[in-house]
């Protein structure tokens, strides 16, 4: 049974006005990023030859090359650690748990002590 009184309320849509504010900062920032592209201000042999020097291309080298190996060992110890908290085995078991709730535990100290939580 629904009380009348509720019937008679009207309906309102919720205000989001920081969605329309940052909508309207991202429209700026990519008009930013595109009119020197569209207007032709942009020097391409100067861009060219700035990005093909010897070490740009090596940053860019170890760059990737550095993103590869942290991805590789972030893989490798998160299977062995997952592998080792399903093990039967106490120490195993023990041990996996406490890096894991130590690496978490870590970062939401982390978050906590500079105030965010969501980096």
């Amino acid at each position: 049974m629904v009380d009348p009184s509720v019937l008679q309320l009207r309906v309102v849509r919720d205000r989001h006005p920081g969605r329309w504010i940052s909508a309207a900062a991202i429209l700026v920032a990519f008009t930013m990023v595109i009119r020197p592209f569209a207007t032709g201000q942009i020097e391409w042999s100067v861009v060219g030859q700035f990005l093909t020097m010897p070490a740009i291309l090596n940053g860019l080298m170890n760059t990737v090359l550095m993103t590869a190996c942290t991805m590789a060992l972030g893989i490798t110890l998160s299977v062995d650690f997952a592998v080792m908290f399903l093990s039967p085995n106490s120490v195993l078991r023990g041990s996996a748990l406490f890096y894991i709730w130590f690496s978490v535990a870590r970062r939401c100290f982390y978050n906590c002590c500079c105030g965010s939580i969501w980096r």
